[in-house]
C-alpha cells in the first residue's frame, strides 16, 4: 500500500510538472508575438481609408450549398449597401439545391451584378470545386465583355459585408497581391458562450496575431471571407493546376492558398482600416455556430485541414519566421492534449488534498521545481486570459470581456472534443474517399446595420 501511494504521488507530480512546463512553453510563444505586435504593429494600429483614385473591377466569388435561408438577404444587402459600382458577384449553386437556386435566380434576373453559376452537378462536392466553377464562370464573363477584372472577393453566404470593403480592397491592390481583412464575429445572445468564443478567439488572432505574421513577414493565410486575391496571382495558380486556382482535395482550400502565394513570392497583406464614412472597423460580420455540436464539427475541420493535412500538404517549406508561424498554426493536437492533461492533473489535486489531508492531516509537499513551475504557469494564464479580455473589450466591450474569462473553460472543452475528432478522423482517412463540403447551418442578421 505504501508502495503503490508512493508511484502515486510521483506519478502525480511528474504529470503536474510536465503539463507546467507545457503552459509555460506555448505560453512563452504567444509572449513572443505579443511583445512583437506590442512594440512594432500598435502604434501603427487602424488609419482612415485611404480612398483610391481608380476603381477597377473586382469579382466577388460566394459558394452557396444549401443556403436558401441566407443566401437571397446576403445578396440583397451587400447589392443595397456596397459603395462602388464595378463589381460581379458569381454565386456557385448546384443542380439539385432547389431552394438557393431560386433564392439567387430571383435576385440574378432583377440585377445583373449578380450571376448565377449552376452547371449540371450534384452538390455537396466540396467548396473548392464550387470556387473553381466561379472561375471558369469568371472567365468566360470576361471575353463576353471585354473586360479583366483586378481582383477575386471571397465570402461565404452569411457574411455582412462592409460598404467600404471593395474602396479598401481596389486602394491596396497595387501594393498586395492577397488583402485579408478582419472577421469579426456576431455573438447570439441566446447562445452566449458557445457563440461568444468565436469572438474571443478572432479577436486575439485578427487583432494581434495577424498583423504580427505580417509585420514578421511571414505568409499570411487567407480566412475565406473577406479576402481579396489579385486576378494575376490567382491565374498563377491555376496555371501550374490545370487551369484550378483552388484545390479540390482539400478541406481548408483558403488556408493553403494563402500560404501558396507566400510561396511563389507574392505580397499578402492583413488590413485593419477604419471607414471615413461610417467610422467603423472594415470587417466581415458573420454569426458562427451557437450550438456546442456544430461548433465542435467546425473546429475539428479546421484542425484536421490546417494541422494534420496541412502538414502533409504544405510542410515546412520558407524561413523560420515561416516554420514558425506554422507550428503555430499546428500546434492545436499539442494544446488540445495539454489541456485534457492539465485538467485530469487539476482532478487529481483535489483528489491528493482531499485524502491525503484526510489520512495525515497533511498535504505532501510539492517540489521547489514544481512549485516555480506552478507558480510561472499560473502567471502565464493569467496574462493570457487577461490579454483576450483586453481585445474582446477593444471590440465588444466590458461585459463580453468578463464574459471572455470564463468562455476560455467552453473554448478549451469545444477544443479537446474537436480534437479528437479530426484525430480520429484523419486515422480514417484514405484518399479514395471523396473530401465533401462539411458544412454547419448558417444565420443572417435580422438587422444587417448592427
Amino acid at each position: 500500500m505504501v508502495q503503490a501511494t508512493a508511484w502515486f504521488f510521483t506519478f502525480y507530480h511528474e504529470l503536474l510538472l510536465a503539463c507546467a512546463s507545457g503552459i509555460i512553453l506555448l505560453g512563452l510563444d504567444d509572449l513572443i508575438v505579443f511583445f512583437v505586435w506590442l512594440v512594432r504593429v500598435t502604434p501603427k494600429a487602424a488609419v482612415l481609408m485611404r480612398m483610391p483614385v481608380e476603381r477597377p473591377p473586382i469579382a466577388i466569388f460566394v459558394p452557396a450549398w444549401d443556403e436558401s435561408s441566407v443566401i437571397g438577404r446576403m445578396l440583397a444587402t451587400l447589392l443595397d449597401r456596397m459603395d462602388y459600382t464595378k463589381y460581379i458577384v458569381f454565386v456557385g449553386c448546384y443542380q439539385n439545391d432547389s431552394g438557393t437556386l431560386s433564392a439567387v435566380q430571383e435576385i440574378a434576373e432583377n440585377d445583373a451584378r449578380v450571376q448565377l453559376v449552376s452547371g449540371n452537378l450534384d452538390g455537396p462536392t466540396t467548396k473548392a470545386e464550387c470556387l473553381n466553377r466561379c472561375w471558369h464562370a469568371l472567365c468566360e464573363w470576361e471575353v463576353q465583355h471585354e473586360v479583366q477584372f483586378a481582383a477575386v472577393v471571397l465570402h461565404d453566404a452569411e457574411d455582412v459585408v462592409h460598404r467600404d470593403e471593395l474602396n479598401l480592397f481596389s486602394a491596396h491592390l497595387p501594393y498586395a497581391d492577397m488583402i485579408q481583412l478582419p472577421v469579426v464575429p456576431f455573438i447570439d445572445i441566446s447562445m452566449p458562450w458557445v457563440s461568444g468564443h468565436y469572438a474571443d478567439e478572432f479577436a486575439l488572432t485578427h487583432g494581434i496575431d495577424m498583423p504580427t505574421r505580417q509585420i514578421l513577414g511571414s505568409a499570411l493565410p487567407s480566412a475565406g471571407v473577406g479576402c481579396a486575391i489579385s486576378r494575376p496571382a490567382l491565374a498563377r495558380i491555376a496555371s501550374g493546376r490545370g487551369g484550378l486556382p483552388f484545390d479540390a482535395d482539400s478541406l481548408t482550400e483558403d488556408y493553403e492558398l494563402g500560404l501558396r502565394l507566400g510561396e511563389l513570392g507574392c505580397r499578402t497583406s492583413f488590413v485593419r482600416e477604419i471607414s471615413a464614412v461610417t467610422h467603423d472597423l472594415i470587417a466581415v460580420r458573420a454569426y458562427f455556430p451557437s450550438d456546442l455540436a456544430s461548433a465542435v464539427r467546425q473546429k475539428s475541420r479546421w484542425i484536421l485541414g490546417i494541422a494534420l493535412f496541412g502538414w502533409d500538404r504544405l510542410g515546412w517549406h520558407g524561413s523560420m519566421v515561416d516554420r514558425w508561424m506554422r507550428l503555430r498554426d499546428r500546434r492545436a493536437l499539442l494544446s488540445a492534449f495539454l489541456l485534457l492533461l492539465s485538467y485530469i492533473s487539476l482532478f487529481m489535486s483535489a483528489g491528493v488534498i482531499m485524502f491525503a489531508g484526510a489520512a495525515s492531516g497533511t498535504v505532501p509537499p510539492l517540489s521547489p521545481t514544481l512549485q516555480m513551475a506552478l507558480g510561472a504557469s499560473g502567471a502565464m494564464l493569467a496574462w493570457r486570459l487577461l490579454e483576450r479580455a483586453v481585445v474582446v473589450f477593444c471590440g465588444y466591450g466590458l461585459k463580453q470581456a468578463l464574459f471572455s474569462i470564463p468562455r476560455a473553460l467552453v473554448a478549451n472543452m469545444i477544443a479537446m472534443v474537436a480534437a479528437r475528432r479530426a484525430f480520429m478522423a484523419y486515422l480514417r482517412y484514405e484518399v479514395r474517399h471523396p473530401v465533401i463540403w462539411d458544412k454547419t447551418s448558417h444565420v443572417f442578421p435580422d438587422d444587417p446595420a448592427i
